[in-house]
């Protein structure tokens, strides 16, 4: 998302019910559990979810204090 001279950068969900558009705010860019969102949700999209079901699953994770159903990323650092 682009604002006025890139001051905000964040990912967020949106959808369409008629003309009327729907977000959801995800997180900042700079966010790792944001990043994680993100990829959980592209990821729910290629699996054809329905949007009323991926907005139930994004809540879900907003309202959990830790995140055990968000999918593990994996690491960039595989250096041992």
């Amino acid at each position: 998302m682009k604002r006025s001279a890139n001051k905000y950068w964040y990912y967020r969900y949106c959808w369409m019910i008629g003309r009327k558009i729907h977000r959801i705010y995800l997180g900042s860019v700079d966010s790792i559990k944001a990043k994680k969102l993100k990829q959980a949700v592209e990821i729910a999209i290629a699996n054809d979810r329905l949007p009323i079901e991926l907005k139930h699953l994004i809540r879900g994770w907003k309202n959990e204090k830790t995140s055990p159903t968000i999918p593990k990323m994996p690491g960039s650092n595989t250096n041992f």
